[in-house]
């Protein structure tokens, strides 16, 4: 005769495999964090390699620090607790080509790209930036053709 399941037993293992799911999902979870947190230190390099500069949420916001507990943010980088909102490109040589690390950022709400090089053709890479609401381009090469081409994929302003 088959052994009867005792219901404790059962109930002991199904909390078991939703421990078990609830772990794998915080771990998954943690590698998106980990991977985005990444690709934003590597594009805040590339842009900062270019003579450009970016300002962070909390700056924007006007915080003195990010979110988070000092010692965790030490250990694992302001990246994980913070977004890059504002991207500045300040140097006369920035080219079309140095745009092309705009797609590591996420929550881009405002670029300047005042007195530089930019082209319609780097404008491409301003179309994956669905939160940017201000793009500054004073004194560049950019057409108003190029900006209605943009603006068929995202609505920003434009300063001039």
């Amino acid at each position: 005769m088959p052994a009867r399941l005792d219901w404790r037993c059962a109930a002991r293992w199904c909390r078991r495999g939703a421990l078990c799911a609830a772990l794998a999902a915080g771990a998954a979870w943690g590698v998106v964090l980990a991977r985005r947190a990444h690709d934003q230190r590597l594009g805040v390099a590339a842009v900062e390699e270019v003579g450009g500069s970016v300002l962070y949420d909390f700056e924007a916001d006007g915080l003195g620090q990010p979110p988070g507990p000092v010692w965790l943010r030490s250990l694992i980088g302001d990246d994980f607790f913070c977004r890059v909102e504002i991207v500045m490109f300040w140097n006369p040589q920035t080219g079309d080509d140095d745009l092309r690390h705009l797609h590591r950022f996420s929550a881009v709400r405002e670029v300047y790209l005042d007195r530089t090089r930019i082209t319609d053709a780097g404008l491409r890479h301003l179309e994956h930036l669905t939160s940017l609401r201000l793009l500054a381009i004073e004194e560049t090469a950019v057409t108003e053709e190029g900006l209605a081409r943009l603006n068929k994929k995202i609505t920003t302003s434009v300063m001039r």
